[in-house]
This record gives C-alpha cells, structure tokens and sequence, in this order.
C-alpha cells in the first residue's frame, strides 16, 4: 500500500513540472536576393547570429522567451531593400540592418531580409582590355583603345566606373548598372560590350544626349544634353567631361590643331561644373563651346565620343579614363554618332521669357534648363 502511493507522488509530481515548465520557441532568419541565386554571403551578428545565402536560413530552436537581436552585416555593393517578420512583436530597424526579437513562450518567429545588388554603371565603347582578351573595332581597319572595363587585371587603363548611379545625379532620364561592361549581371540583360562578337553599343540607358551633335570643322560648336537629379541626392558638385575622337584613330587622348595649336582637343568639354545647389528634377544643359577638328576625308565618318557625370574631375592623363577606386556617382554614356558638318542647333524652344537669360549663361558655359512636365 505504501509502495503505490509512493509511486502516485512521483507521478503527480512528473505532472506538476511538466505543467509549469515554459514551452520553447524558435526564431528563424532567411534570406532573399535580387538577383535570385546570389551565392554572396551575408553575415549575421547579434544573439541571432550565423552566415547564409540566398534562400538560406539560421535557425535558433529551444529559445526561452527573451529579447534576442539578429544584425546584418552589408557587403559592399548591396543595399538592404527591407525587412519583413510575420510577428507582430518585432521592432524592425531597416537603418541599423538589425531586429528586435521580443519572443514569446512557445512561438516562432521569421524574420526576411531583403537585399539587392547595387550595380554600378560603365561605358559601352569597344575596349580591348576586356575579360575575353579580344581586341574589338573602333571603326572598318582601326583597333579601338577606348578604356570603357573597369577591373584593373585585364589591363590598363581603366574605365569609368560609377559605384552610385542612382545615388546623385545621372545623364538622361535613367541609368542601368552592369557589373563590369563586358560581364553579367546587367540590367538591361546583355553587356554593354560583347568582345567575343566585336559589339560595343549595347547599354540600354544612354540616352543623355539631345542629337544631333554640331561637328562642323573650326567652327566653334556646343551641343545641349539632360541631366537627371535624384531626390535625396547628396547636394554635392558634379563635372561633365565630353571626349570625341576626332582623328578616327581609336583613342580619346590627341591633341589636333585647325588654325592655332593644338586649339582642337579630343578633350572636348573639360570639367563643366554642374551647380550643387540644383533640386531635384531633370534639366537641360548646354556644354562650353569646343573646337571640332572634322576636315575633308574625316567628315563624312562616324566617330566615337564619351559624355560623363561624376563628382569628380576627370583623372589624369584626361582620355576618356576612370579613377582607380572608381567614381561615387554618375554616369558614363558613349556614342558613335555620325558626323554633323552643319552650325550648331540654335538653343531649343524653350519659354520666351528664359532665351536671354540661358544666353548670358551659356557665354559662362553654365547653361541649364529645368524641363518642364505638362
């Protein structure tokens, strides 16, 4: 009789703490990509903490109800889009890349994080020094030796890179990223140049440009091109720099003479400063007047030539060349256009009230028009 009761307690007893111990919980981190399938690593810090990739996720099980904090690390490149969890009592900081986990017994809680590759933008001119190692064609007969990829270990020198091109300021109405100019990803979905079948010319976005542009020999000459503002944009100096290659000889880095030396530059536009304190929109600006070198036997060619925005000035020696750790901002367009022998355009039509004073800036060579939308 003893014995069963003895054994009745033990039971009762076994009930007692399984009815008063806490139930557990689990938090999960899961990652997303865009693009899908990224296998860059991102790294987790906190009391959540751990290394996963695309579509992979940390698990943490047996967590007794507390405040647990999970805090991404961002690679280079990347920007955090957002966080999503699919429980209420979660403080979401998509600033400081982290959340607050206040679990509670018993529940699960997933929290995704949400990253995209930032590309940044680069030219689309045939380069030589490209991943495939092919030389390519700046016109019928002539190598090009415009320097348009960027990474170092296919030679130099290197193109302009624009780490930022949505950050600030870019050329036309958008602008589309590329990881190097001949290597995907990129978003327009080819490489801007394609070494294996000889093709530059193939970046989606290059639309800065209001064609045609006035090449008639030893007249001076200006074209107008547009400029887009981002909101939120840094408020910082911009530069524009135009290279034509005037010579057809493949390269952006002569001096040619008309009627005094060396007054033709293929170093077109130099350093055009674009004012800081413009707000947001998108505006048109005319360059400072250059000097085309485009006489008989050259006139009638196409010619390559390269417009670009930066917070920079144009590195040195000034051929078309980018910074070694890369521009911030902007972007970088190219063209083979067809030679204009014609006089420069007259200034578009604009409202009435504005022509004088878009003429007295552009004697200064500050002209900017803010486009109007109707």
């Amino acid at each position: 009789m003893k014995q069963k009761l003895f054994v009745g307690v033990i039971i009762c007893l076994i009930g007692l703490v399984n009815a008063q111990a806490p139930q557990l919980g689990t938090i999960i981190i899961e990652k997303q990509t865009e693009p899908d399938g990224s296998i860059q690593e991102f790294t987790f810090t906190g009391d959540i903490s751990g290394t996963i990739k695309d579509g992979e996720q940390i698990i943490y099980t047996d967590m007794d109800a507390a405040t647990y904090v999970s805090q991404e690390t961002q690679p280079t490149g990347w920007e955090l889009e957002y966080i999503t969890c699919d429980q209420e009592n979660v403080d979401i900081s998509l600033l400081d890349k982290k959340v607050t986990i206040h679990l509670q017994e018993g529940q699960t809680i997933k929290c995704i994080f949400y990253n995209t590759l930032i590309l940044p933008d680069l030219g689309d001119a045939p380069d030589p020094t490209n991943h495939a190692g092919n030389t390519m064609s700046a016109y019928s007969g002539v190598t090009a030796n415009y320097p348009t990829v960027y990474d170092p270990a296919t030679g130099l020198p290197q193109g302009p890179k624009h780490l930022k091109p949505r950050g600030d300021a870019w050329l036309g109405s958008w602008v589309s990223g590329e990881v190097d100019a001949d290597l995907l990803p990129d978003e327009d979905g080819v490489t801007n140049i394609n070494p294996a079948s000889n093709t530059p010319d193939q970046d989606g976005s290059d639309d800065g440009l209001i064609q045609p542009i006035p090449t008639p020999h030893g007249t001076p000459s200006y074209f107008t091109y547009t400029v887009t503002i981002q909101p939120g944009a840094p408020g910082i100096a911009r530069y524009v720099n135009v290279w034509f290659d005037w010579n057809r000889d493949g390269d952006w880095a002569d001096t040619l003479t008309v009627s005094t030396p060396n007054d033709a530059p293929e170093w077109a536009v130099q350093n055009q400063l674009i004012s800081s304190g413009l707000p947001p929109g998108t505006y048109v600006f005319a360059t400072p007047l250059y000097m085309p070198y485009n006489p008989p036997g050259l006139s009638d060619k196409e010619l390559w030539m390269r417009i670009s925005i930066a917070e920079q000035t144009a590195p040195s020696p000034q051929d078309g060349r980018g910074p070694a750790n890369a521009y911030e901002y902007g972007e970088t367009e190219d063209y083979l256009i067809e030679s204009e022998g014609e006089e420069p355009p007259p200034v578009p039509e604009y409202p009435s009230e504005s022509i004088p004073f878009i003429a007295a800036l552009m004697a200064i060579g500050i002209t900017a028009l803010r486009v109007r939308k109707k």
